[in-house]
């Protein structure tokens, strides 16, 4: 649940400008194909869902240990960042395991 919490959190902090994207996180943010900044240049909270086993879990009842979130507007590795910046703003760094985002370029 505290993990939620921290997700919905750090949309709610980028969406109302507390937190930024990293100057290399900003240069990504055209590879996207679109911007996270409507027409009238007003920031876009972006938009997550959960996906996956968690949400089949879920619905079975069972235990999970991990969730995936799908995230508009951002990458995986931007949102992450963000998470990691929210923790930091708000001296929560004790949450984190590691201030270190792996990326899997592909599954083996």
């Amino acid at each position: 649940q505290k993990l939620f919490q921290v997700i919905v959190e750090t949309v709610d902090a980028f969406g109302a400008g507390k937190i930024e994207l990293t100057p290399e996180d900003q240069e990504k943010e055209g590879d996207l194909g679109n911007s996270n900044r409507s027409s009238n240049h007003q920031r876009r909270r972006p938009t997550l869902r959960v996906a996956g086993g968690w949400v089949r879990d879920k619905l079975l009842g069972l235990t999970t240990h991990d969730v995936d979130l799908a995230v508009d507007d951002l990458t995986g590795v931007q949102f992450a960042n963000l998470i990691l910046s929210y923790l930091k703003s708000t001296n929560q760094q004790h949450l984190m395991q590691s201030s270190k985002i792996g990326v899997i370029a592909a599954n083996p």
